[in-house]
């Protein structure tokens, strides 16, 4: 009787065990559900597919990654040059890909580069990396800069659709140019 009962006992933890692991699962399955789901709703059209993707490393400063990896790659339709975004925010481009892997750019690292645009003032320019910061480059001297203006993708999308898509945000000019 109480080797019995020390048996369903063991059977009742495995089995508690077992259900908290689908419990985990099936929290880590709904937050990417949400945030699959708020892509849709958020972006702009476009031919490229939404993923899901957890990231699995970092390279560079916790705050300012130069790239980070997630556990996307081809095999998930993941190609070089996608736009990488969290809600309504650019966080990088694909910059490798591998059959379950790619590894993202983001706009700290200095060789990322895309072509950006301030709504309010229609000033278009080049945001680039800069290891601490983004850059908003190439603007001409006689287009319109405002302090605390958000700067939006451009887009750069080829003939397949694939590339960075318009009007995510990359984030606010907050400085001044100085000549």
């Amino acid at each position: 009787s109480s080797d019995l009962r020390k048996d369903r006992e063991a059977d009742l933890n495995k089995k508690i065990r077992e259900l908290e692991q689908k419990i985990v699962k099936y929290q880590i399955m709904e937050k990417d559900n949400q945030a699959l789901k708020s892509q849709f709703t958020e972006s702009s059209e476009t031919t490229q597919s939404m993923v899901a993707a957890r990231i699995v490393g970092v390279q560079g400063e916790s705050k300012k990654p130069h790239n980070f990896t997630v556990n996307a790659g081809t095999k998930e339709g993941i190609q070089v040059n996608m736009t990488v975004i969290y809600e309504k925010y650019l966080v990088g481009k694909i910059a490798f890909v591998s059959e379950h892997f790619s590894v993202v750019a983001t706009p700290f690292n200095p060789t990322f580069q895309v072509l950006a645009k301030l709504p309010e003032t229609n000033a278009n320019g080049i945001v680039v990396g800069r290891s601490d910061l983004m850059l908003f480059d190439g603007v001409l001297i006689t287009d319109q800069l405002k302090k605390d203006g958000v700067v939006v993708t451009k887009g750069e999308v080829n003939k397949d659709g694939v590339g960075v898509i318009p009007d995510i945000i990359i984030g606010k000019k907050i400085g001044r140019a100085h000549v």
